[in-house]
């Protein structure tokens, strides 16, 4: 049976815009935090003599690492103010118990997109949107990678052109905030990424 069209692209967005007013101050301290763990690394690998290459690998690789685990923990977030709860900054360190099935996730959810993309460019749109909510079920419901992939495709069944309007109105936003030398990426990106949760709890 297909879905019908359960969200609202300006309500999921006006949802978003008020629940980053009230979390503002939350989020740029978040952003800060975000930027010095992940700047840190690279101000280590300066002092690192190119005798010890292997160092500058590792330090790569825990970049990567802590790069991922911050971006569970952002969803994470964006889902804890999404449904009403406080958040807390410590979040971004502490998903660690997905961070293999995120990972994976992430990897086969790219390689599909990517080979839509290669074979025409629609099929690597309409793969893109089946499995949108992907992620967010990793770290909502703690799901593998291919069980997050199957729930997807579930809940966007009849959505597709819905959610591309939608993902076309959030990237307008986002671009905005880019234009805006960057700076307005504090205000765009948690408005448009609380949409998105919102949208997806809608249709869950």
């Amino acid at each position: 049976m297909l879905n019908t069209k359960t969200f609202s692209d300006g309500a999921a967005i006006r949802f978003g815009w008020e629940k980053m007013k009230e979390h503002l101050g939350f989020f740029i301290i978040m952003f800060l935090v975000m930027i010095g763990a992940a700047i840190l690394p690279m101000i280590l690998g300066i002092f690192i003599s190119e005798d010890y290459w292997y160092l500058s690998i590792l330090l790569f690789l825990a970049y990567f690492v802590l790069a991922t685990i911050m971006g569970v923990g952002f969803i994470q977030i964006v889902l804890d103010i999404t449904d009403g709860k406080k958040p807390v900054i410590a979040t971004l360190f502490t998903r660690w118990n997905v961070f293999f099935k995120y990972l994976g996730v992430m990897i086969v959810y790219g390689f599909v997109v990517y080979v839509g993309f290669f074979l025409l460019i629609f099929p690597g749109v309409i793969w893109s949107l089946k499995y949108w909510f992907a992620p967010l079920l990793v770290v909502d419901k703690g799901m593998g990678p291919i069980e997050a992939m199957k729930k997807s495709s579930e809940m966007t069944m009849g959505l597709k052109w819905d959610l591309l309007g939608f993902y076309s109105v959030t990237s307008v936003v986002n671009v905005i905030g880019m234009l805006c030398l960057y700076v307005g990426l504090v205000f765009t990106a948690p408005t448009t990424m609380i949409a998105m949760t919102k949208v997806y709890r809608e249709v869950s």
